[in-house]
């Protein structure tokens, strides 16, 4: 404003401060985005830090991250009810479901537990944490009456989001406990009466319980040392009355209605010191090999009878007879198929002999055909000595 001779004059603004202002204002919304963009990313920072955390079950520490930072940040007041219920609900869900039982017992009651301590901060619904008391009550009068597999199989249902489920857990823990020993007393008495097949029936109908229990796998080993025994016996009494008084040949394999649990029979003639090797099923076999071997030598004899190939190895070496072996497949206890006898150190034969007995009882051959027997023949391969 300018006074000149009595009038009052009023001047424009400076064009220079306008200026100024606006870059004022300018610099105040430029400043206010950093500042809002700096606390959304110290906020998301919480939150990732937050469940890095929880997720590798660092509750109490996880706890103080949340109660202790960026408490004057506006992006937590506004965001955090939804980020922990979105992040808990999506937890919960995987307990429910724990498709890959990527949770046992203990962590998913310790998950449930802690999740209810921000029920303060989220708006999970009290529903998710259901109540099955029906099915939990069925379950636990059907194990009074010691049903217990029928109990273990809906207790095992229960969902660890369940006020039950803790309760659940032990529950299963003694159904299993009973489970096993019933299992164990029924199948002793299914082997009493050489009933092995319907006793590993038995276990596997419910392995999905025991699981790898250790009295249950120690009684499988020794059922099938079982079932094994009683297997030779029966071979044994099947061949004698047709087999080994009817001399196996060319000719009358395919009329003695012997069978193999492969595709593989092997024959070992003691009279012609051979091999043979058939291929095919019940009378419909077919020569497939014939090597020269070695059988026990008197006193020493192998073994007549009707046996299965058990297991293999690729050297063996007995200190007893100062001798070893490449390519062995058992047959029946320490009777094996073998290459010719080698020293320790597996470079020299010390014996050539085949073609008539020179073994301790075991069958010899020459190591290319003692391998063709390794490599090709497995196990449950029917094996007849006569």
């Amino acid at each position: 404003m300018v006074k000149n001779n009595g009038l009052t004059f009023y001047s424009k603004p400076n064009r220079k401060h306008k200026s100024n202002f606006w870059s004022l204002i300018k610099l105040f919304f430029i400043a206010v985005f950093y500042i809002a963009l700096f606390e959304f990313y110290s906020y998301k920072n919480l939150i990732r830090d937050f469940k890095t955390s929880f997720n590798e079950y660092n509750f109490s520490d996880a706890n103080l991250l949340l109660i202790s930072n960026e408490n004057l940040n506006p992006f937590k007041s506004i965001f955090l009810k939804k980020d922990l219920t979105d992040y808990f609900n999506e937890k919960i869900n995987k307990l429910s479901s724990n498709s890959d039982n990527c949770f046992n017992e203990q962590t998913s009651i310790n998950i449930i537990n802690e999740i209810k301590r921000y029920s303060d901060y989220t708006d999970i619904d009290n529903q998710v944490f259901f109540n099955s008391d029906n099915s939990f009550q069925n379950a636990v009068h059907l194990f009074e009456y010691q049903k217990y597999i029928q109990a273990y199989n809906i207790f095992s249902k229960i969902k660890s989001t369940d006020i039950n489920y803790t309760s659940s857990i032990e529950y299963i823990k003694e159904c299993k406990e009973h489970i096993t020993q019933e299992v164990l007393s029924e199948v002793t008495e299914l082997c009493n009466d050489e009933c092995y097949s319907e006793a590993l029936d038995l276990i596997d109908s419910v392995n999905y319980i025991i699981g790898d229990n250790e009295s249950i796998i120690s009684k499988i080993e020794e059922i099938k040392v079982y079932q094994s025994d009683y297997s030779y016996k029966d071979d044994a009494a099947q061949v004698s009355s047709t087999s080994i008084n009817s001399k196996i040949n060319l000719s009358n394999i395919n009329n003695l209605s012997l069978s193999s649990n492969t595709k593989y029979l092997i024959q070992v003639d003691l009279h012609n010191q051979r091999t043979n090797i058939y291929k095919g099923s019940k009378n419909s076999w077919n020569l497939l090999k014939s090597f020269t071997c070695s059988s026990g030598v008197k006193g020493e004899e192998t073994p007549a009878g009707s046996y299965t190939v058990k297991t293999k190895g690729k050297w063996f070496f007995s200190n007893s007879y100062k001798q070893g072996g490449k390519y062995w497949v058992q047959f029946y206890g320490n009777y094996l198929f073998h290459s010719l006898p080698l020293d320790e150190t597996k470079d020299k034969i010390l014996d050539y002999t085949l073609g008539k007995p020179a073994s301790h009882g075991c069958i010899r051959l020459r190591e290319i055909d003692s391998k063709w027997i390794y490599d090709n023949i497995p196990e449950g391969s029917k094996v007849i000595i006569q």
